[in-house]
């Protein structure tokens, strides 16, 4: 087969909730950070979270995803956070999105499904929450230093790739669909960058602008684990 081996990009729906949610769990199973904050987790364990909890983040206001399929199969997806017009536009450009999919009783399910799997708003069951917040304040300060002197803005929230299909062209199919994006809307695109992604996002004109370290060998993991945080300027269309 060639690298892109008939992998198509296409708009995500709830009707991947179930792909998703075992692409999430799987791709960077074995993460150090992801593996402290999450110690007792398995495979099965957090595809059942995240199944619970992925509705509500699909239908969050300014929350776009695509996919990469190959045969119909999701391989892959990205998330970005949209300007709340952008987002819009680009919903009535495709039959409404995502948004248009649930109706207020779908919605109420799905509200309850995402509380039964926290065990408070934002927190979910098995996370360690200390672990995340002593890491909290500096990549708060961070983002705050770099990020919040450029107006609208997109932001990659994430791009996970099965381990499998990593390598294969998934990831890049994605994120040049955000570039694409960014470029014909003159925006910049924000991102913070886990040693995972980082060398991909370089290909791709995002510039290193700040690293943060943790270090959470007190809990169990790695002594320096960096996240980096970058921003891509659009290019002249």
């Amino acid at each position: 087969m060639s690298k892109s081996e008939d992998l198509k990009l296409e708009n995500v729906s709830l009707a991947d909730r179930g792909a998703i949610a075992e692409i999430i769990a799987r791709a960077n199973f074995d993460d150090p950070y992801g593996q402290t904050v999450w110690p007792d987790s398995t495979i099965e364990s957090r595809i059942a979270g995240s199944h619970a909890r992925l509705p509500k983040t699909l239908l969050g206001p300014g929350n776009w995803f695509q996919k990469v399929t190959q045969g119909g199969k999701p391989v892959a997806y990205a998330q970005w956070t949209l300007p709340i017009p952008l987002w819009e536009r680009l919903n009535r450009e495709n039959g409404g999105g995502i948004d248009a999919e649930a109706d207020t009783q779908m919605r109420d399910q799905f509200n309850r499904e995402y509380n039964g799997s926290c065990v408070s708003p934002g927190w979910p069951k098995g996370m360690r929450r200390e672990v995340v917040e002593a890491c909290s304040p500096a990549m708060e300060e961070a983002n705050e230093r770099v990020f919040s002197g450029d107006g609208d803005a997109i932001f990659l929230v994430q791009v996970k790739t099965l381990p499998e299909y990593q390598g294969r062209g998934a990831g890049s199919m994605l994120v040049g669909w955000g570039a694409d994006l960014a470029d014909r809307e003159g925006l910049p695109t924000h991102l913070e960058a886990t040693p995972f992604g980082k060398g991909l996002y370089e290909k791709y004109g995002f510039a290193n602008m700040a690293e943060v370290h943790h270090d959470v060998s007190r809990s169990g993991g790695p002594a320096r684990y960096t996240h980096t945080l970058m921003i891509r300027k659009p290019a002249a269309v």
